[in-house]
């Protein structure tokens, strides 16, 4: 389900620069590099965090410099964790493709991630902005931090909404938060205006994760492109099972505890336990929640002056939480 037309359009030219440039910065004299690359760029993602860091580099009506290699530096490391995620979680396929650890193994892919992670910190030194380089190398912390504690988290004993929100603040939210923030740095936003816009992405970026993870119970596999429950067969509580644990009897919540920590996935009972996710409106829950974030980002929006770039946001903001993959 690709980004609606009314949110690419005031950011067309832009993107079309943008993708010839990022097939640029990859390039490399190492043919199994260029193989690689080429084939997870043929794979691309919606470009949400690229088309943000675009349209908030508009928003106080200047021209905006550097925003570019900021978007190229954004985007690298967005896909560099995405590639190195599939190694964590043993993943076959991503959007309904062949993961880049399938095809060739764990070592190109770690490897590769690493290549893409450089490059991303070698693009955002060209503008001469260091203030770009530390937003990037923090945003990238943030990530691995959240990476680390959700594999330290013991979810089968500490099913906690309080952890779960840190984990996708930091693991999904800290780099929408950084692309709005160097959208406005691109364009010589002052200090409040970049925190403004830091927490415009952070709350973007919350709704987003959440919206992923209830498509993971409801959403199709021709839409996902994965298996429906992945984060179940990996251990892993989101918000819509927390809620559906919140009115789970004892009984329950042990069924639920053991299934985690049981290594070897029973697919009936995975079918069952979504279903009692569903029936006890776990994914109605999370969406209220993630809807919230999504009119908190609005508020944010109606303090910068209306353009078609705060339009295009705004309808991106919609588009979060009411997509189907």
């Amino acid at each position: 389900m690709p980004l609606p037309a009314d949110v690419v359009a005031p950011i067309a030219e832009e993107l079309g620069v943008f993708e010839d440039l990022l097939k640029d910065v990859v390039r490399s004299d190492v043919r199994l590099v260029d193989q690689v690359m080429e084939y997870v760029l043929s794979h691309q993602g919606k470009r949400v965090r690229p088309v943000l860091l675009f349209l908030c580099s508009h928003l106080n009506g200047k021209q905006p410099r550097g925003h570019l290699e900021s978007a190229i530096a954004v985007e690298l490391l967005h896909t560099a964790t995405l590639v190195h995620d599939d190694v964590v979680d043993e993943s076959n396929t991503r959007r309904g493709s062949a993961t880049v650890n399938s095809i060739w193994d764990n070592k190109i892919s770690v490897l590769i991630g690493d290549y893409m992670f450089a490059k991303a910190l070698q693009v955002a030194l060209k503008p001469g902005d260091a203030r770009i380089l530390h937003v990037i190398s923090d945003a990238s912390q943030r990530m691995s931090q959240g990476e680390l504690l959700q594999l330290q988290t013991d979810t089968a004993s500490q099913l906690s909404p309080d952890v779960y929100f840190r984990v996708i603040s930091e693991k999904t939210a800290a780099l929408f938060g950084a692309s709005c923030k160097l959208g406005g740095m691109a364009a010589g936003a002052d200090d409040p205006t970049l925190q403004k816009l830091w927490d415009l992405g952070q709350k973007i970026g919350m709704a987003f994760q959440i919206k992923d993870d209830i498509l993971d119970y409801v959403g199709s596999e021709n839409e996902l492109g994965k298996p429906a429950g992945q984060d179940l067969r990996e251990g892993k509580a989101t918000l819509p099972l927390l809620k559906a644990l919140e009115t789970a009897s004892p009984e329950e919540k042990n069924w639920v505890i053991e299934f985690l920590q049981n290594e070897a996935v029973d697919e009936d009972e995975l079918k069952k336990l979504i279903a009692f996710v569903v029936e006890r409106g776990g994914p109605a829950a999370a969406d209220a929640v993630a809807k919230q974030f999504c009119d908190e980002a609005r508020a944010l929006l109606n303090t910068f002056p209306e353009s078609p770039h705060t339009k295009a946001i705004l309808t991106l903001i919609s588009f979060v939480v009411d997509r189907e993959n």
